[in-house]
Parts: structure tokens; sequence; C-alpha cells
């Protein structure tokens, strides 16, 4: 009995003792917190692979380890400088489009996220500002893009380590002595551009009383222009004011040019035509600045403005390009009791466009 019994503590004893070795098994071959995989997918493009030279240098990478967002390190080849915390950004790196747009099946890489930063100097700079976890497996990609972030040594070929949150690997990229670079030289030219179109037709202002201000509804005139000093509207009219050919008299303007804005109210004193300005938006550019005495208001008793005469004033204007950049133009009229009767009162206003090249 004695012996039996020793015989099952020894089978209890090598049953236990499998057990903590097949659990000494597994939980040796369990990956590590923080474990480092080596980069062995890398990439690096420069846009200048001459000798001497300053360059842009663009990287992608596949990431051999999920990790949390990090710092991402390139230290250069010896020989290789970099500008003074040359500016990293990933715009331009990704998708099937992107510099890297050959890799993963035509795919492209995935441009590393979030607002990236540099910093260091010499031959070692560090990325930081990524905003979303590195995955294994994926294609990423960054770039130092200022002009001459980086500066070639002699031509040789040169190794270049990336250190990605828990990835590491060292690559190779090429310096020559001269030919990596052709130019094409590209040339045209860009001539004046300007359009001014009047929209509204004739304003009418149907049978003038004393009782109120008529005002037109608003003609709209509308100017485009490459002028790098910008254009200029001016208008004018025939007769300074609204003639009557039965009647030989005329509506007269305020007074043309006074360089002050005027009012007319109703049943004035003298009869009075006046000119109101106003800018109406634009597409690009600018708006148009309507100067004073033109830039006022219109309404039934009172309306402000300036008065119209056969010497062009200025209307509006701008001093850079604008693009369809809108002027609304009312003209108004009041009369008096002492105003001719008339059916045949008629002026005619002029708007021209000037562009200063």
């Amino acid at each position: 009995m004695v012996t039996k019994n020793k015989h099952r503590i020894r089978e209890k004893l090598s049953a236990i003792f499998f057990i903590a070795v097949f659990l000494v098994a597994i939980l040796g071959s369990a990956p590590k917190a923080g474990a480092t995989g080596t980069l062995t997918s890398m990439w690096l493009f420069e846009t200048n692979m001459d000798a001497t030279q300053g360059s842009m240098v663009y990287i992608a990478f596949k990431a051999a380890t999920t990790a949390a967002p990090g710092t991402t390190t390139v230290t250069f080849g010896t020989g290789t400088t970099t500008a003074a915390i040359p500016t990293v950004s990933s715009t331009g790196c990704g998708g099937a489009s992107g510099i890297f747009g050959w890799l993963n099946g035509g795919a492209g890489a995935t441009a590393l996220p979030g607002t990236l930063t540099g910093a260091g100097s010499g031959a070692t700079i560090t990325i930081s500002g990524a905003t979303t976890s590195i995955t294994s497996g994926t294609i990423y990609c960054f770039g130092f893009t200022s002009a001459g972030a980086v500066t070639n040594p002699a031509a040789n070929l040169y190794s270049y380590t990336l250190t990605d949150v828990s990835d590491s690997g060292t690559n190779t990229y090429a310096v020559l002595s001269s030919g990596a670079n052709m130019s094409i030289g590209v040339t045209t030219a860009v001539t004046q551009y300007f359009t001014l179109t009047v929209a509204g037709g004739t304003q009418s202002l149907g049978s003038l009383t004393t009782a109120s201000i008529a005002n037109s509804s608003a003609d709209t005139a509308t100017v485009s222009s490459n002028a790098i000093g910008g254009v200029s509207l001016f208008a004018y009219d025939q007769y300074t004011g609204l003639y009557s050919s039965a009647k030989t008299t005329t509506i007269n303007s305020v007074v043309p040019n006074s360089g002050s804005i005027q009012t007319v109210n109703s049943n004035p004193t003298a009869a009075s035509f006046v000119t109101t300005v106003n800018a109406n938006g634009y597409s690009q550019g600018v708006a148009l600045t309507i100067p004073a005495p033109f830039n006022g208001s219109v309404g039934s008793a009172t309306t402000t403005g300036d008065g119209l005469s056969p010497t062009p004033a200025v209307i509006g204007y701008t001093s850079v390009p604008t693009y369809l950049a809108v002027a609304k133009i009312y003209d108004s009229a009041a009369i008096n009791s002492a105003t001719p009767i008339a059916a045949d009162y008629t002026d005619t206003v002029y708007v021209v466009g000037s562009g200063a090249y």
C-alpha cells in the first residue's frame, strides 16, 4: 500500500511539473510590453540627388509594431546635414496621387496624421505631433518639406536610420556627383483682362410730383480686371440733368463734383436731379469702394448723392484686381410747383471703366 501511494504521489508531482513547464513555455513566448520591431520596408525620396545640393526629403516606412502615438526620429548618414529644424509635413505624400503612390499596389502610403513638427539639428531630426496610433503593416509617410531641408554630402551611398515609436530600421540612399536633375523651362504670358457690363436698361422715373422724390430702380455695373493697380468706374451724363426739348428746359443736376454729399428733399426750392451709387458685393478680389459724395441713399422724402455732368466723375474704385465687383446706380429727381410741364424730360448716363496696369 505504501508503494502504491508513493507511485500516485509521483504521478501527481509529474503532472504538476508538466503543467508548470507548459505554462512557462506559454508565458515565455508571450510578447513583452514595449517590444520593438525591425523596419524591413523603408523608402526615401529626394527632390535633388546631386552632391552638395539642397533637397526636400520624403520618407515612407511600413510599421512592424502597433503602438500609441509617439515621436519618430530620423538620423542621416555621415556628411548629410539638415537645415535648422526643417519644416515637417505629410501633405502630398499619401494616397494614390501622392509621392509614394506606386506603393501598396497603387494605393500609396498613409500620410502620417497630425500637425507635425520637427526638432533637432545636424543630421538627427525628431518628429512629433502624430495624433493616431501606428498600426502594424501600414505604410506611413512624411517629409522634410522646407527648401533645402537636407544638404547632400559628396557622391556616395549613405545610410539613414528611422525609429518609429516601437520600431527601428536602417536603409540607404544615393547621392550622385551630377546628372540627377533635369530642368524643363515653362514660359507663358498673362494678357490684360478687363470687362464691364451694365444691366437694368432704361431707368423710368414715372410722372414727377412735388409730393415725393422719384427714384429709379437700380442699374448694375459689374467690373472684372486683373489690373495690378485696381480699377475705376466713371459716370457722366449728356445734359447735366433731365432735359426737355419741348420746353427747352432742364431739371438740373445738383452741383456736379461738389466734393461733399448733397441732399435732395421732396418739393425742393429748385427742381433737382441726383445720382446715388452703392456697392453690391463681388466674387473674388475686393468690393468696389464708392467715394463720397456718390455713396448716399435713396428715399421718398430725402435722397443723397451727387450730380452728373459731361465731365466724368469717379463713382467706384479698387486698388487691387477684382472679379465681378458690382455697383448699383440709382437716378432720382425732385420737382417743385414751378417746374414746367413736359413729357419728354430725358438724360443719358454713361458708365466707363479703367484699369491701372
